[in-house]
């Protein structure tokens, strides 16, 4: 099997079944409703799935550059003060085994219901989806075991999923523009993950959100950002007036990402 085209078929399968998804990101809201990940296990197979795997990562090839001496010492965005990082689903299909990181982002300011009658609530807006994704990169090309229900596994294969119907995403919108994940965009190795210095509006950005909050990192590999159409049937939301906005289809970015 294709292992990416079996993935797209997943998250599809996800989506005819279910329609939308609770937020990947943790914050509280009222929807009681399946995540991107049980919802991508259900369509791949539970048999053939583990999910939140403790997972171990090399030393960067690549070292961003190096805070202030007066900040102190620089974070690694694979180290989570002494605990595991986790993969997000370990999937087994024949003799391949395949790390998935997956992240998922709705359109922020659309009210209205679900065919069922269930309200989607409007989520305030983050800029920092960018950053996430392109850390799921670097960690997957970090990433040398995961300890599974078999042992101590090197996978064979890595993809990175972002799942949006928020064009602020794949019309690349976003003001940081090492975060811009534009169609046809090509990222270099050596790519830094990091913020403006300045705000949109001149002013200096905090230096907690440059070296401590979202610490920088580099690309190892070379990436081709290229973003599919779901299959989406919006025709299942209802909006509520007076909004103008239209609940959009998804598109979906998939990569493949090689060890450092």
């Amino acid at each position: 099997m294709d292992l990416k085209r079996g993935l797209a078929d997943a998250v599809e399968a996800a989506l005819a079944r279910h329609g939308y998804f609770s937020n990947e990101d943790g914050r509280k809201c009222a929807e009681d409703k399946i995540d991107l990940q049980s919802a991508l296990v259900e369509a791949l197979g539970r048999d053939s799935c583990e999910r939140e795997l403790p997972a171990t990562f090399a030393q960067a090839k690549l070292q961003p550059p190096a805070p202030p001496a007066s900040f102190g010492l620089a974070k690694d965005v694979c180290s989570k003060g002494g605990r595991h990082r986790r993969l997000d689903i370990l999937w087994r299909n024949g003799d391949q085994t395949v790390a998935v990181e997956v992240k998922l982002r709705r359109i922020t300011n659309w009210h209205g219901t679900f065919e069922d009658g269930e309200t989607l609530y409007p989520r305030d807006p983050v800029d920092a989806y960018g950053y996430e994704v392109l850390k799921d990169i670097h960690r997957l090309e970090r990433l040398t075991s995961v300890t599974s229900a078999a042992g101590e596994i090197t996978p064979t294969a890595r993809f990175v999923l972002y799942l949006t119907n928020d064009p602020y995403e794949y019309e690349a919108r976003v003001n940081h523009i090492n975060y811009k994940l534009t169609e046809g965009r090509e990222l270099e190795s050596g790519h830094l993950a990091q913020f403006n210095l300045t705000k949109s509006n001149g002013e200096p950005t905090s230096r907690n959100t440059l070296w401590r909050d979202y610490p920088p990192f580099k690309l190892a590999g070379d990436y081709s950002l290229k973003w599919t159409n779901v299959e989406d049937d919006v025709s299942r939301f209802m909006p509520r007036p007076p909004t103008k906005v239209s609940f959009l289809s998804s598109r979906l970015l998939s990569l493949r990402v090689d060890p450092q």
